[in-house]
C-alpha cells in the first residue's frame, strides 16, 4: 500500500478545455500517447519546460498562463518496497520500517532533551544554593 501526493495542473486542464481540446487531441498534438499526456495534466509526470512552449502554442496562449510548479512526488510505502526514479517523476520511496525507526529516534531524542532540561533546571537550583551559601557564610 502506498500513499502519493500530486498536484494536478488545473491550469492546463481549464485551458484546454476552454479551448474545447481533448486529452486525447493534446496528446496527439504534443507526439506522445493518450495515458502519457494524461498523466502529466494530472501532475503525475513532470512537464519540461519545451512542453510547457509546444502547449502553450498549441492552445494559443502564453505559457505564464499554463505554467504550473512540479513540486514532484513523494511516496510513502507502507509494504518494504523500493521505488525507482528515473529522472522523470522525481519519485521518492521510504519503507515505512525506515519512517517508524526515525520516529522513534525522534521520540528517543525528545526524551533525552526533556530529561537534559531537567537535570540543568536541577543543578541551575544547586548552584544557587551554593552561591547563597557562599555569601552567607564567607562575608
Amino acid at each position: 500500500m502506498k500513499e502519493t501526493r500530486t498536484k494536478a495542473k488545473e491550469k492546463l486542464a481549464k485551458m484546454r478545455k476552454n479551448r474545447g481540446f481533448t486529452q486525447k487531441e493534446m496528446a496527439s498534438k504534443m507526439n506522445m500517447q493518450n495515458t502519457t499526456y494524461n498523466k502529466r495534466e494530472k501532475g503525475k509526470i513532470k512537464i519540461k519546460i519545451e512542453e510547457w512552449e509546444k502547449l502553450a502554442e498549441i492552445l494559443g496562449c502564453n505559457i505564464s498562463d499554463i505554467l504550473e510548479e512540479d513540486f514532484g512526488q513523494i511516496i510513502i510505502c507502507k509494504d518494504q518496497s523500493i521505488g525507482n526514479n528515473w529522472g522523470v517523476n522525481y519519485n521518492y520511496t521510504v519503507p515505512a520500517s525506515l519512517l517508524e525507526s526515525q520516529q522513534d529516534l525522534v521520540t528517543m531524542l525528545k526524551d533525552e532533551n526533556t530529561k537534559l532540561k531537567n537535570e540543568n533546571l536541577k543543578f541551575s537550583d544547586e548552584i544557587k544554593t551554593l552561591e547563597k551559601y557562599i555569601n552567607e557564610n564567607l562575608k
